[in-house]
């Protein structure tokens, strides 16, 4: 288990170091010669090109190294992380985020600490871009064995039975299924806002 969790901590580090660096140098070139102002207009929808990608996948890399990173475990860096990420995603729309874990040092596996970010990260990344809401407000709440997750806008709002083939809701449900945890989502279409409860058994 040690050696495994070494072998995390190392590959988190290399790829920090190694490809987070290369990646901020590309960016910070791309910037820099768009500045000269002497690439034709081309060459300018080129560089900004790069440097959307460069960032992109920086950010790409970061979440990765978060994911393999065995010190960022617990419940209560998985709160953090989400936060951050809400407040990302979100823009310039309100968001609440309350969190009350009474054991945020309880610490998940891998894959499952992966698929709980990742059902987060769609419920939200939903709510930004489909919901046409001024507010998001997010909450995490722990009590006894049971963790549980809501999301909820006061956007437009959807008919979940109408919406049943898209990618989002797959995407939701599958994780959850992955979990093992119970999904409701309840939405209604008129600006009745849309709200995802997700609720799992800690071991």
């Amino acid at each position: 288990f040690r050696e495994l969790e070494a072998l995390r901590l190392r590959i988190a580090a290399d790829l920090h170091d190694e490809l987070g660096s290369n990646l901020s140098a590309l960016s910070l070139l791309s910037r820099k010669l768009l500045k000269r102002g002497s690439a034709s207009r081309q060459e300018q929808a080129d560089l900004l090109a790069l440097n959307r990608i460069s960032g992109q996948t920086s950010n790409a890399i970061r979440e990765i190294v978060w994911l393999i990173n065995p010190e960022c475990d617990t419940l209560q860096d998985l709160a953090l992380r989400m936060e951050v990420t809400a407040k990302a995603l979100l823009g310039g729309i309100e968001c609440g985020f309350e969190c009350r874990q009474a054991e945020g040092t309880t610490r998940l596996a891998p894959q499952r600490r992966q698929n709980l970010y990742l059902l987060f990260k769609e419920s939200v990344t939903n709510a930004a871009k489909h919901a046409r809401a001024s507010r998001v407000d997010i909450k995490v709440n722990q009590s006894d064995h049971t963790w549980e997750l809501t999301v909820q806008d006061d956007g437009v709002g959807f008919d979940p039975a109408a919406a049943h083939r898209g990618n989002g809701l797959k995407n939701l449900r599958r994780r959850a299924a992955r979990l093992k945890g119970a999904l409701d989502i309840h939405s209604r279409t008129g600006g009745g806002g849309t709200t995802v409860k997700f609720s799992m058994k800690l071991p």
